[in-house]
């Protein structure tokens, strides 16, 4: 069969025609209008200075890289009233600065100032339009988002994600809410799409939480890796020859990879080291013994071969700046150059997707949404999805469609389940629950809630057949599997197009379909360690020397990749509305990972090597975690963030401590300077409060301030159930559980289904049916 000749589709024309005006100060707002810029829209960004993390040099380069793309316009109000009078997007954030920005973002958001009917007010803050917190930062969300007390030391401080990366993520996930309400053609009812990176943070923390707490296993810091592993033997960052390398064996089949790359060694032969999930739980120090002296014996490099070879999960744990010379990121084009106003040229990263079309053959599918409801959870009803993913980034991508109204039909292979539905039973009431083993798990219930599910042998040509027709009569595929896998059973992007030409298809790889790692095998962990992520968190000692932990727990990789594949998703269909036309989405995972790390990137190429930071910020002090008095015999955290002269004043009086109000005189640059005596000093006081009374005590002087809370303590958060980020649902083995929904608020409410993850198979004949009595008819004819 003559193979189709693929047209390559640039990014930036997807949105074309959209203009966009951006308001911000801060990195969330900035990035959410350069990924809309990289999408096409026409972005016009009235502002100040972008408040950014890195040293002087690195925040001017900033300036200019998180702003590519878009169109620079001096604050003048004629200006930006007639902007506004003709955007369809417009991006502001709250901000408590008393300055023409906020007044003016309070016009636009409270009375839609100068605003058509049909723009859509995207509005950025920490915590919320409605929340009872004062405005805050990414350090307040990661701790209110129990993030932080999942990484770092058990012994020692909670840490935060370093570089700006809690506003990265709430930007995107701005940007694809933003798309949600464009493409669903709400404007004022469904503004503001209020996006508080609060919640962005609690979301991904509630959904893998799921695959933690029902086993046994405490949402807690546990050094370079999760607690028990995680659930299954080795995750996480390990010390080798000349570093640190990530594992992440996620299968029984991966663990006898690195088993084999050992040499299988007579101690493997024993009957507790069969099964990698009963050795994370009970034997995990004894492998550690046969393990860890083995990895000590080569280099990161090495380590990383032998993975390719035997089939486990092994990347080095890279610096940044190493990132810069992979061979991955240079076939794809990853990084390119960009010659900033100073004359130095930096790399800096781009798109994290690569768009193709294959040339039309057949009528175009009519456009699928008809719904002028104004309820989020309706926005995209008509929409038909197919789900053939596994694991998280893809699930997750598509329960987010089905959230918001689509229909995602979840297809599933007999001989290859989702790895999610076999974790193992969880446990309640100290005994494991009973049932089928492959319905009990709560993490596919969270990952897969509202969706239907087809049982189908891609193995078998009569199934295949009817795969590919129901892709005819859908608008989406998704698929997270190997590069090349779905091709070779011919249901690749090329198979469907012939038969549905409007049909979108996003493959969501770890490193892209093609180029001399894009067969690399991986998760979460894998891709953030390639990227240089994990290198950036840990602890800058007394001595100035850097202990690195990574942020390995959290597992960043995945929901961050999924919240970049909503985006662009939204604007292929966006384009697909005006031309009829699909197009198929390469979106490499450690691409997107790769997005959020300009400031770090440039930081190596100015200075060799991009730092620690620990919990400190280069632009405000104090900024940190500081400890409190014992509660209830364990040590408790408060996230406490100055970053204005009236925010210093304020926490002063609050205070009202002798050993603080020495340093009342320091301005901004002078409290850097003497940033650890500041802090010390803080910490001193808030030693002696509880943390529910420091928090209580600032917060009532609007000083950026948060409990570095658990999870438990998030969870059962008023702020929590105030913003609707939850649905209960009831499933007939798992039993009742609240599923997170997604973290957006359209006017005032939340998208969300209140149905189950559906039962292997249970849609299998109502879906398929008509496919299959079609795919009898063809066979008896060929016949």
């Amino acid at each position: 069969m003559q193979k189709q000749i693929l047209t390559d589709i640039p990014s930036n024309s997807l949105l074309d025609g959209v203009k966009v005006v951006e308001l911000s100060r801060h990195v969330a707002g900035a990035y959410c209008g350069k990924l809309l810029a990289m999408l096409g829209a026409h972005v016009a960004r009235f502002g100040v200075e972008i408040d950014v993390s890195g040293s002087t040099d690195t925040r001017v380069a900033m300036q200019q890289v998180i702003h590519a793309g878009k169109h620079a316009a001096a604050w003048d109000d004629a200006a930006l009233r007639a902007a506004l009078s003709q955007a369809r997007i417009v991006i502001v954030e709250r901000d408590d600065r008393d300055d023409a920005l906020s007044a003016c973002v309070n016009d636009i958001i409270q009375q839609r100032k100068d605003l058509a009917e049909e723009a859509i007010v995207v509005v950025l803050s920490a915590n919320g339009e409605h929340g009872e917190y004062p405005p805050g930062c990414g350090l307040t969300s990661a701790a209110h988002g129990a993030m932080a007390w999942g990484i770092g030391e058990p012994s020692r401080e909670p840490l935060t994600p370093a570089y700006d990366i809690v506003d990265h993520e709430a930007g995107a996930s701005a940007a694809a809410a933003a798309l949600v309400a464009l493409v669903a053609g709400q404007g004022a009812a469904a503004s503001p799409v209020d996006v508080a990176s609060r919640d962005v943070i609690a979301h991904f923390v509630s959904m893998l939480a799921q695959n933690y707490l029902p086993y046994g296993r405490p949402w807690q810091r546990d050094g370079r890796r999760p607690f028990m592993s995680g659930g299954i033997y080795p995750l996480g960052l390990f010390k080798c020859k000349d570093g640190y390398v990530a594992l992440y064996c996620r299968s029984t089949g991966e663990w006898k990879g690195i088993v084999k790359a050992m040499g299988n060694p007579p101690w493997s032969e024993a009957e507790r080291f069969q099964d990698p999930r009963v050795i994370a739980r009970k034997h995990g120090d004894e492998a550690d013994t046969y393990l860890l002296p083995w990895l000590e014996q080569h280099t990161k490099a090495q380590i990383m071969e032998i993975g390719l070879q035997c089939g486990f999960p092994a990347a080095p744990v890279r610096y940044v700046g190493e990132a810069l010379d992979d061979p991955q990121f240079a076939f794809r084009g990853s990084l390119n150059p960009l010659v900033l106003n100073s004359g130095k040229t930096v790399m800096t990263p781009v798109a994290p997707w690569r768009l193709h079309e294959a040339p039309a053959t057949v009528d175009k599918k009519p456009w699928p949404l008809q719904c002028a409801s104004t309820r989020p959870d309706e926005f995209l009803k008509g929409l038909r999805v197919l789900d053939m993913s596994w694991v998280w980034s893809g699930p997750l991508t598509c329960s987010i469609l089905a959230d918001l109204g689509a229909e995602v039909i979840k297809v599933e292979h007999p001989s290859r389940l989702d790895s999610v539905r076999q974790r193992g039973r969880p446990i309640r009431d100290g005994k494991e629950v009973e049932g089928p083993v492959h319905e009990l798990n709560p993490w596919f219930n969270q990952l897969n809630h509202g969706k239907k599910s087809v049982e189908l042998d891609i193995k078998s040509e009569s199934d295949r057949e009817t795969i590919r027709q129901l892709a005819a009569s859908c608008d989406i595929v998704i698929e997270n599997m190997r590069p090349g896998a779905l091709a070779k059973a011919s249901l690749g992007y090329e198979d469907f197009a012939k038969v549905n030409p409007s049909i979108i298809m996003l493959s969501m790889s770890l490193a892209g379909q093609a180029g001399p790692l894009s067969h690399m095998k991986g998760y979460a962990g894998i891709m953030t360690s390639m990227a240089g992520l994990e290198s950036l968190v840990g602890y800058v000692e007394d001595d100035g020397s850097q202990t690195v932990v990574g942020m390995a727990k959290t597992a960043l990789g995945d929901p961050n990749a999924a919240t970049h594949a909503i985006g662009v998703l939204m604007a292929a269909l966006y384009r697909r509305k005006l031309t009829g036309r699909g197009l198929w989405i390469d979106l490499s995972q450690t691409d997107a990972i790769l997005s959020l790390l300009a400031a770090p990137l440039i930081e190596s190429q100015f200075h060799g090597e991009a730092r620690v930071m620990g919990n400190a910020h280069s632009l405000y002090a104090p900024h940190g975690h500081f400890r409190c008095s014992d509660c209830n015999g364990g040590a408790s955290w408060v996230a406490i963030s100055v970053q204005t002269e009236a925010q210093w004043r304020a926490l002063l009086a609050a205070v009202n401590d002798a050993a603080l109000t020495r340093f009342a005189s320091l301005d901004a640059t002078a409290r850097l300077t003497q940033r650890t005596s500041v802090e010390q000093a803080l910490e001193a006081w808030t030693a002696r409060q509880a943390a529910v009374d420091v928090v209580s005590r600032l917060c009532s002087a609007r000083v950026p301030v948060a409990p570095v809370a658990t999870y438990q303590e998030m969870s059962a958060s008023a702020w929590r159930k105030a913003r609707g980020l939850t649905r209960s649902v009831e499933h007939p083995y798992v039993g009742r559980q609240d599923v997170v929904v997604p973290p957006w608020r359209f006017g005032d409410q939340s998208a969300g289904v209140a149905r189950p993850a559906p039962l292997l198979g249970a849609d299998t004949a109502t879906v398929c049916a008509p496919f299959r009595q079609s795919t009898r008819s063809i066979t008896a004819r060929v016949g």
